[in-house]
């Protein structure tokens, strides 16, 4: 081959482009994965400062029942009231445990992303320090697998071109037979042919149109989803600064 139009060139550019969509897809996927993470540690976080609350809420109800107790005993106050307090001390109790709980699942669950065991009962967990800025500059790895997919789009459309250009190649063909290429000589002879051979698939010139069109369309629906994910992370990073 001494000219093809450049197709194997920008077949290697294609394949290289294509490699880093995917390799930018798993930085997505490990993103995604580290999410989940810290939902689940912030989780156990949460759920501990709502056990310390149920707590406080228990002492008070406990107090009240003192209180309580003690008016009963006068005359001053009804039972009823003292019945209200205990069931809400139950109540109490019951979210207590269910907090409890739902904390011993987001510990195994963590487990399981460390794949190593997790003590329930005497781990402890430390409170991330965060600076809280007003900066709106997002950097996400799904911004650069926009871009990564449209670069390779755009050179799709490059390789559309130039595989309807003309190719050029030589070729040389050898043999020994009998006859050769004169078959009016009934003799064994060696023989041989070579020269330049052109070819131009004009094949597809009749769908090179069409199938410009479907890059640009897929071109504009990465544009979309780019300025869509734009959007809706904006306005989840004002919710969150809020």
């Amino acid at each position: 081959m001494i000219y093809d139009g450049g197709v194997i060139k920008q077949q290697k550019v294609a394949a290289q482009l294509n490699a880093d969509v995917q390799q930018q897809q798993v930085e997505v996927e490990l993103y995604q994965l580290k999410d989940r993470i810290n939902q689940v540690y912030l989780g156990i976080l949460f759920l501990d400062e709502e056990i310390k609350q149920a707590d406080l809420t228990r002492q008070d109800i406990l107090s009240g029942i003192k209180r309580v107790e003690v008016q009963v005993a006068n005359g001053v106050a009804l039972k009823s009231g003292l019945n209200q307090l205990k069931a809400e001390l139950l109540q109490n109790d019951q979210r207590t445990i269910e907090l409890k709980e739902s904390r011993k699942g987001l510990i195994r669950t963590l487990a399981l992303f460390l794949n190593q065991p997790l003590n329930e009962e005497t781990i402890v967990f430390e409170r991330p320090v965060v600076n809280v800025t007003m900066e709106s500059g997002i950097s996400r790895p799904e911004l650069k697998l926009y871009n990564e997919q449209a670069n390779l789009i755009l050179h799709q459309d490059k390789l559309i071109t130039t595989k309807n250009l003309p190719r050029v190649s030589l070729f040389a063909q050898g043999g020994y037979g009998k006859p050769g290429l004169d078959f009016l000589k009934n003799e064994s002879v060696w023989f041989y042919t070579g020269g330049i051979r052109f070819t131009w698939p004009f094949g597809g010139l009749y769908t090179i149109k069409k199938e410009k069109q479907q890059t640009e369309i897929s071109k504009e629906m990465v544009d979309v989803e780019k300025e869509t994910f734009i959007l809706n992370t904006s306005t989840t990073l004002k919710k969150q600064q809020s």
